[in-house]
C-alpha cells in the first residue's frame, strides 16, 4: 500500500484559506466488479454481468450532461469510475450524482463502480499546470487501459467522450 498526502486550500465563511492535508492511499487489491474476472478480485453487488457485449466508460462531462440517457434501461455494462462521480457531485450537481448511483444499485442494470483513484496501477497525480478536465480525462483513458488487460481482452471497453481534441491523443 502506498501513501500519498494530498494538500487542498480550502476557503472558510470568512474568506480566510486554509490549507489541508489529506491522506490518499493507493492499492493493488482494488476489485474491478466484473463477473468476468478471473483474477479473485472481490465481486460486490453492483457487478457488470458477463452477458454484455461490451463495456461503456463515460468520462466526466459525459456523465455530467447526459445522465438522463445513460439512466436508460437499455444501457448495461456501465462502468462509473470514482473519478467520473466525484465530477458528477463536485462539478456537476447531486442529483446527478444520485441519479448515477440509482442506476448502479438498481440490480437489473449491470453497471458497476470502480475505485480508481486507490488503484496503484492507475492513479497519476495532476500534473503542474495540467487543467482539471486533462488531468480526468487522463484517469479515464489509464482505467481503461487498465481494465482492459485486467479482463484478459475478453470484452471491448469503449471510452464516452464529447472531447474531439483529445480522442485522437488517447485513442488505440
Amino acid at each position: 500500500m502506498l501513501k500519498l498526502d494530498k494538500y487542498l486550500n480550502l476557503k472558510t465563511k470568512h474568506g480566510t484559506v486554509v490549507r489541508v492535508v489529506r491522506e490518499h492511499y493507493l492499492r493493488k487489491d482494488v476489485p474491478c466488479n466484473n463477473e468476468l474476472c478471473n483474477k479473485f478480485c472481490n465481486k460486490g453487488l453492483d457487478c457488470i454481468p458477463s452477458n454484455v457485449s461490451h463495456i461503456l466508460i463515460p468520462d466526466c462531462f459525459v456523465a455530467r450532461t447526459f445522465a438522463e440517457i445513460l439512466d436508460l434501461p437499455e444501457l448495461r455494462g456501465l462502468l462509473f469510475l470514482q473519478t467520473v462521480l466525484h465530477s458528477a457531485l463536485h462539478d456537476g450537481s447531486r442529483r446527478t450524482y444520485n441519479r448515477l448511483l440509482g442506476k448502479v444499485h438498481d440490480g437489473k442494470s449491470g453497471c458497476a463502480i470502480f475505485a480508481n483513484e486507490f488503484c496503484e496501477d492507475i492513479y497519476a497525480l495532476q500534473e503542474s499546470g495540467e487543467k482539471l478536465e486533462d488531468w480526468q480525462f487522463r484517469l479515464v483513458f489509464r482505467s481503461a487501459e487498465w481494465y482492459f488487460s485486467h479482463l484478459d481482452k475478453q470484452k471491448p471497453i469503449i471510452i464516452l467522450t464529447e472531447n474531439k481534441e483529445v480522442s485522437p491523443l488517447f485513442s488505440l
